[in-house]
């Protein structure tokens, strides 16, 4: 009997599918590993902010701006959107700095061409923190420098107080919000067939790859109105991409949990191997 059930993904739609279709390129090479649904539960809503004042304000602070910052695949993807929808084009020769791979992808091949892409080195520190190493040994000094930070609400707080205590002026812009997964979105009826179908009857249980505590908390909301037993994320496996969101999946009911690399590929690699193991 197979271990699991199904992989299921939950990152926002925009990058869902990407990761789906990578995992399911990885689990076709496997012998009976290309029987197992990948799933795709989105349960951060992205709402962007769509405003004429908004992308205005944002392309009068480019013109100045010593570096740029993305908090996330989706504070790019969002913003892009935003400016194109209002006919700006990205200034030339920005320095950009991102938290990680994803967010490097994600401007990969888009209309941002940076002069430098700043990131940090060590997958293990794909964080604020991380970053704010990094970016010291970029520039010695941040005095007066000035810096654009793109995020969604209440992202990367620490990051904005590193940067202004060390004297750069920042301007921050929030693009978008983040909402639960709508109740009536068909995703949750595909939770609730799965847990019904295969760990109330054959004890089975999936992997979850979850990349956001916010996320992690939407699930246990989301599986408390539907009646699904916690149980069912105990004997589930939880991939995380940091430490923190580790702690938040704990926290709603899992009781194994495993860090890995963010990335697609990397990602992909980790669940492939999970699966051969186990058949």
């Amino acid at each position: 009997m197979r271990e699991y059930s199904a992989i299921i993904v939950t990152r926002p739609r925009a990058q869902l599918e990407a990761l789906r279709k990578a995992i399911g390129q990885e689990l076709s090479q496997l012998t009976a590993g290309s029987t197992l649904p990948v799933l795709g539960l989105p349960l951060l809503e992205i709402v962007p902010y769509r405003s004429a004042e908004l992308a205005q304000a944002i392309e009068r602070s480019l013109r100045y701006a010593d570096l740029l910052t993305f908090a996330s695949p989706n504070a790019f993807l969002t913003c892009d959107q935003l400016l194109a929808e209002f006919g700006y084009a990205w200034p030339i020769g920005l320095n950009v700095a991102v938290i990680g791979g994803g967010s490097e992808q994600t401007i990969d091949g888009s209309r941002l061409v940076p002069k430098t892409l700043i990131k940090p080195t060590n997958p293990d520190k794909w964080d604020s923190e991380g970053l704010w190493e990094t970016l010291k040994d970029f520039n010695e000094s941040w005095q007066g420098q000035q810096v654009v930070m793109i995020h969604g609400d209440g992202g990367r707080a620490l990051l904005a107080q590193r940067l202004s205590e060390a004297g750069a002026l920042v301007d921050e812009f929030s693009v978008y919000q983040r909402q639960g997964l709508p109740e009536s979105d068909p995703s949750w009826r595909a939770m609730q067939l799965l847990y019904d179908e295969q760990f109330c009857q054959l004890d089975q249980a999936p992997i979850w790859i979850l990349s956001s505590s916010q996320a992690c908390q939407f699930l246990g909301q989301g599986i408390g109105r539907l009646g699904i037993s916690k149980g069912w994320l105990d004997a589930s496996l939880a991939l995380v991409t940091h430490y923190r969101i580790g702690q938040a999946a704990r926290a709603i009911g899992f009781s194994r949990v495993e860090e890995l690399t963010p990335g697609d590929e990397s990602i992909a690699k980790y669940v492939a191997k999970i699966v051969q193991r186990a058949l």
